[in-house]
């Protein structure tokens, strides 16, 4: 376990690595990236800055939907676990499958089984499927409801004077002559 840590310990350095270079092109502020066509310039520090945290904030969430999910008999503990968690995400991302999905729970089980003698691979799959129902299909539900309730709530139609019949301007009992 001590050397599978010092992996996971370079693995997320390494991992960490472009944002860390992407915060210090914003820092410095000069150069751009691309070609005539397509251009980037850097952003601004505060910009880069808020990026990287709240992408840090949105991975850490994440994983500690999943750990709360685990059971504890895996007797891993929470920075070890997010170790395992970002390094398989990131094998999930770098896959391009949608939802890095399969890929990431193998690289999950690998990682955490190698880590732990904790329960089997049928108690973490059935985490790890509790996981996926919480990250991604309640959102999904909760989206569809708020633009079901979007679509349904009455909508005022405004008609402007080019949308008015000519002759629906005139009162009923203002007829002329």
């Amino acid at each position: 376990p001590a050397r599978f840590i010092f992996s996971l310990h370079a693995c997320g350095i390494a991992l960490s690595l472009p944002a860390i270079v992407y915060v210090g092109w914003a820092i410095v502020g000069r150069g751009h990236i691309g070609t005539k066509q397509w251009n980037m310039r850097p952003p601004s520090t505060e910009l880069a800055l808020s990026q990287v945290a709240l992408s840090v904030i949105e991975w850490l969430l994440t994983g500690t939907v999943l750990f709360v999910l685990i059971p504890p008999t895996t007797g891993i503990g929470y920075t070890e676990f997010l170790g395992i968690y970002l390094v398989a995400q990131t094998a999930g991302v770098i896959s391009h499958v949608p939802g890095g999905f399969g890929i990431f729970e193998g690289a999950f089980l690998g990682l955490l089984s190698a880590a732990s003698a904790g329960p089997g691979a049928s108690v973490l799959a059935a985490s790890l499927v509790m996981y996926r129902i919480v990250y991604y299909l309640v959102p999904l539900l909760l989206a569809m409801i708020v633009a079901g309730l979007g679509d349904v709530r009455p909508v005022r139609v405004r008609m402007t004077a080019a949308a008015v019949p000519a002759g629906a301007l005139v009162h009923e009992g203002a007829h002329a002559g």
